[in-house]
């Protein structure tokens, strides 16, 4: 599920393009794995719509529309939304303590321009409210909706720890006077503004071209395992980093 999960990630921000020919052996080498989880996270992903097979010849990149990243975050946002609203009454002081704490920090993570753990941050701080809903079901389907909702790239996209720094608080606001109304619009609004940005990020990587269609060209792929779990990954545009070209054509 981590290799799965890692190349999804790369597809959905455009690290991996559509007409892409993804290699077992070449990403193997890379993530550090045997080709065996490869395969099966590439059949998995083609279940998902992301990859398609072609008979002797391996596996390439879909292509994913404006629309497709939108629908997602709208998916996101409207569960996400109804977490935050059933949570606003039950949320503890202590939980609201750590939302404070949370918010603080993703604020000051933001300012010293540490990505990695804004993501950190950013993450806990929307899993503690999820989990304070109390709604298993929504928390079922937001788990389904949220694997296509890139999670390790945010750093990348301009304007993301600047809306994570800044977003948060109005949230937090209306958790803490009892809006449940409130908590769910600012949510949503939150998660949508996300999508905005991801498009946004993908039209400056030319993504898609003037008529909607995929790009034929992409920079080298950068992945990167974290020292300590090979099973552990995540991509970054700095340097120093483990590089694999994987062409777009045969």
């Amino acid at each position: 599920m981590h290799v799965a999960a890692h190349i999804r990630d790369l597809i959905l921000t455009g690290h991996l393009v559509p007409g892409q020919k993804l290699r077992l052996v070449p990403l193997a080498e890379a993530l550090k794995v045997s080709t065996t989880p490869i395969r099966e996270a590439l059949l998995l992903l083609e279940a998902e719509g992301l990859v398609r097979s072609e008979a002797r010849r391996g596996f390439r990149v879909k292509a994913i529309s404006r629309e497709d990243i939108r629908d997602l975050f709208e998916l996101h946002a409207f569960i996400a939304g109804k977490l935050a609203e059933r949570a606003t009454l039950k949320l503890t002081q202590g939980q609201l303590r750590d939302l404070l704490n949370h918010s603080e920090q993703i604020k000051k993570s933001a300012t010293e321009g540490n990505g990695e753990l804004v993501e950190q941050l950013n993450f806990e701080f929307h899993r503690i409210i999820n989990r304070a809903a109390e709604s298993p079901i929504l928390a079922r389907f937001l788990a389904a909706t949220t694997r296509y909702v890139p999670r390790h790239f945010y750093a990348q996209i301009a304007g993301w720890m600047e809306a994570s720094a800044t977003e948060h608080d109005p949230i937090l606001d209306a958790l803490q006077r009892g809006d449940p109304a409130a908590a769910r619009t600012l949510t949503e609004e939150h998660i949508r503004r996300a999508g905005v940005l991801l498009v946004d990020y993908l039209e400056t990587k030319s993504f898609w071209t003037s008529h909607g269609g995929p790009v034929s060209h992409h920079p080298p792929l950068l992945l990167l395992t974290d020292g300590h779990d090979s099973t552990s990954f995540a991509a970054r545009s700095a340097t120093g980093q483990h590089r694999l070209d994987l062409p777009v054509k045969d």
